[in-house]
Order: C-alpha cells, then sequence, then structure tokens
C-alpha cells in the first residue's frame, strides 16, 4: 500500500513540475525563455513583396520653441505588414532591395500649411516635377525599409511624391514569424 501511495504522490509531483514548466511559473523550466521562435527566410520577388509590405510615409515634424509645427519632412518607405516581425538578428543578414521611380512635385512660393492634413493654400511661383529612379534596402533595426526623404511641407517649399512604382524587388529577408510560407532556417 505504500509503495502504491508512493508511486501516486511521485506521479502528482511530475506532473506539477510538468505544468509549471509549460506556463513559465515559479520553479518551472527556464527553457522557455532561452527558446528561439523559427526563423523564416522569404525569398522576395515582384509577385509576393505586397503580401508582405506596404507603402507607408513617415512624417518628421521640426518644431520651434513653442512646440509648434513648422514644417513636416515626407520619408517614403515600405513597412512589413501586421502579423510580421522581422528577425533583426546579425546572425541573419537581409539582402532585400527595392528598386522604384517616382515623380517628385516641387512647388516654390509662399504656403500656409495644416500639418495635420498637409493641406496648404498659398501662392505658387515655380513648379518643378523631378523624375526619380531609386532603390531601399531593408533597414536591419525594424520592421521598415530604408527611407527616401523627398516630401517637404514649409512656408516656402512644398515637395511631394506624386506617383512611387516598384520597378524591381530582389533579396531575402528573415521573419520572425511567417505563416503560411517561407523556408525554415537552421539556427546559425
Amino acid at each position: 500500500m505504500k509503495r502504491i501511495i508512493a508511486i501516486l504522490l511521485a506521479l502528482v509531483m511530475a506532473a506539477g513540475f510538468c505544468a509549471c514548466g509549460r506556463s513559465g511559473g515559479r520553479g518551472g523550466s527556464k527553457r522557455g525563455a532561452a527558446e528561439k521562435s523559427p526563423v523564416i527566410e522569404v525569398k522576395m520577388t515582384m509577385d509576393n513583396f505586397y503580401d508582405y509590405f506596404e507603402y507607408h510615409e513617415f512624417h518628421s515634424p521640426t518644431k520651434n520653441d513653442n512646440g509648434d509645427t513648422t514644417s513636416m519632412q515626407i520619408l517614403y518607405g515600405f513597412k512589413l505588414k501586421d502579423g510580421y516581425e522581422a528577425a533583426n538578428l546579425p546572425e541573419y543578414k537581409d539582402t532585400l532591395k527595392v528598386d522604384f521611380k517616382a515623380e517628385g512635385l516641387i512647388k516654390e512660393g509662399d504656403f500656409k500649411i495644416d500639418f495635420e492634413t498637409l493641406e496648404y493654400t498659398g501662392t505658387e511661383s515655380k513648379i518643378t516635377v523631378e523624375d526619380i529612379t531609386e532603390d531601399l534596402v531593408f533597414w536591419p533595426k525594424g520592421n521598415r525599409t530604408e527611407i527616401w526623404a523627398f516630401g517637404l511641407y514649409s512656408k516656402s517649399y512644398v515637395m511631394y511624391f506624386r506617383k512611387m512604382e516598384v520597378t524591381a524587388v530582389s533579396g531575402s529577408i528573415f521573419l520572425k514569424n511567417e505563416p503560411g510560407g517561407g523556408e525554415t532556417v537552421s539556427e546559425k
């Protein structure tokens, strides 16, 4: 009888230790903290680029001493869609390259800008259209590409991309999570 009770007690204790290890509770296994999510390599092409990335304009205001916005720089690029997270680990080198062409519109004059909506009124003295052909690579410290600084809304200049078109995509990115595809990379 004592043996049966001892065996049952051992089984209950073993089950308790297993449960603590799974929940990460006190006294449980520390294995969960050290485990890494699988890293997925995704080869990028024109066909799948917009499955992972979306166009994004990053706004960077300049403020005066009173905290009022005096100009707004617009930085153009692409960010990973919600649900994806870049690995951002030094042992995995992202090689994504995005070629694009854009039509930049430059207006000189005297403008009044609403910095919340970027709507403006005023007098234009000169308008220039600039054709831009450049490339962006994946920024290794975040979930976006590098950005192209072109846009500017200020008292004397209004500059922005009127059109931006991706013309070529190559390379790979490494993701911590990739629902439904990609190639798992063994740990290095």
